[in-house]
């Protein structure tokens, strides 16, 4: 599923282009990023708890 979502909308219809790649790196990254502060603040309220 995670692959799949990797995948762009836009490969089915009209193949991958090289921008439409780069735009999906970037969103991963900032996704990841995102993630990760999720992922700290929970655990950092678990710790507090």
């Amino acid at each position: 599923m995670l692959f799949r979502r990797g995948c762009c909308a836009g490969c089915h219809k009209r193949g991958c282009t090289t921008e439409w790649q780069a735009f999906n790196k970037e969103g991963n990254r900032k996704r990841r990023h995102r993630d990760r502060l999720l992922t700290l603040r929970s655990v950092h309220e678990a710790n507090t708890r």
